[in-house]
């Protein structure tokens, strides 16, 4: 049994152009199976069965049905890339057959996690994550409703006068059987799930009030999710949340990475250009990672670049200080701050420091702390690093 899935952007076709595609997809299955072999399980899924198949065959017609399927389509004058990826498992006549479609469903997930145009076959290790992930999904899901995570602040220094200038708001969960959950985990786990916009919102919300109780002079980054940005309702998110806590928007800033920009989404593009006007500082986060890092700065205005600390904890050399110097470049041309994140060593810090970039973040000049925490350093008088 293979379960064959379609990588296309439906929404950006029409419905009529949808269906051609599917049809098209079906009567080439078709053409290679047989017209008995083929089921449809989903707007982007098929199920094909193949008899007297041993595993070998069966990966050999797969990976087939792949190229076959992959090929271009030219509907009505609009060429259509379709990217598919297949998962496949042996049908046990003792197995339901619920079972059995699960577990090509498993082996498709498995294969689409890899890359489009994929194939994999289910082994039971597949089943034991795709359990695990079931039960992450249903704690992650619990969590979300009851907002039972928390929120560290982690330091960011001038390192010209070693004196204290924001914080960045980062959530964290804590579960009382896992432990501590990585971000790194659970934040694709909840844009997956759709929780993450919840999630941020409560995030955002709490660094607010946390930085209530700062100086005026200290700000409070927080990041922002491709899903927040699709909102409709985030500018209105964000006044609410300034409103509430009372602070200036010029305290705020949101961090944002390029891969949820897209230069000619009139939606989004609004959407910042109403947060600058509402008076929130944006940062680009990431800095340096994509390929279109450029153009996006051409298109939207920004306060900071986030220098990713891959270049920060590259090993020095005359190309890397020549890239930090040209990110750093860029930055003050264009009226806008750079901070390096990710200093973990005094050879990074020099690093940074001797291309010209002065504000820090890291675990060298300060891990991150709990709210508490963050409010006594902020109001401390001695609230100054050495660095």
């Amino acid at each position: 049994m293979v379960a064959f899935d379609q990588g296309v952007s439906w929404d950006m076709l029409s419905d009529e152009m949808v269906d051609r595609v599917e049809s098209t997809v079906l009567a080439r299955l078709r053409r290679v199976v047989g017209r008995q072999g083929v089921y449809r399980s989903s707007r982007n899924t098929f199920i094909v069965v193949l008899n007297e198949l041993d595993d070998t065959s069966a990966i050999s017609t797969a990976e087939h049905l792949v190229e076959v399927v992959n090929r271009a389509m030219l509907l009505s004058g609009q060429a259509v890339h379709v990217r598919s990826a297949v998962g496949v498992t042996t049908i046990d006549s003792n197995t339901p057959a619920e079972t059995n479609l699960r577990h090509a469903r498993i082996a498709l997930m498995a294969a689409c996690q890899v890359s489009k145009g994929s194939v994999s076959i289910f082994t039971s290790a597949m089943l034991e994550v795709a359990e695990e992930r079931r039960a992450l999904e249903a704690d992650l899901r619990q969590t979300a409703s009851l907002n039972e995570f928390s929120v560290v602040f982690q330091p960011q220094f001038n390192i010209l006068n070693g004196s204290l200038v924001g914080f960045e708001a980062l959530v964290r969960w804590a579960h009382e059987r896992r432990g501590h959950v990585s971000p790194a985990v659970f934040i694709p786990l909840a844009e997956d799930l759709g929780l993450i916009s919840n999630i941020g919102e409560w995030v955002l919300r709490q660094a607010c009030q946390v930085a209530s109780e700062w100086p005026s002079w200290v700000s409070v980054s927080v990041n922002v999710s491709p899903a927040q940005l699709e909102d409709r309702n985030f500018e209105r998110i964000v006044k609410s949340a300034l409103e509430d806590a009372k602070i200036e928007p010029r305290r705020l800033e949101l961090e944002v990475t390029e891969g949820v920009l897209l230069p000619n989404d009139t939606k989004v593009m609004a959407l910042i250009d109403g947060l600058r006007r509402l008076g929130v500082r944006l940062a680009l986060d990431d800095f340096g990672t994509g390929y279109s890092s450029l153009a996006y700065l051409q298109r939207f205005s920004f306060d900071k670049l986030k220098i990713d600390q891959a270049f920060v904890r590259s090993e020095p050399s005359k190309a890397n200080m020549a890239i930090l110097r040209a990110a750093i470049g860029i930055a003050q041309a264009l009226n806008m701050e750079a901070i390096a994140e990710g200093v973990e060593t005094e050879e990074q810090l020099a690093l940074v420091r001797d291309a010209g970039c002065f504000l820090v973040q890291g675990y060298l000049t300060g891990r991150p702390v709990s709210a508490q925490d963050a409010t006594r350093i902020a109001n401390s008088t001695e609230a100054t690093s050495d660095f």
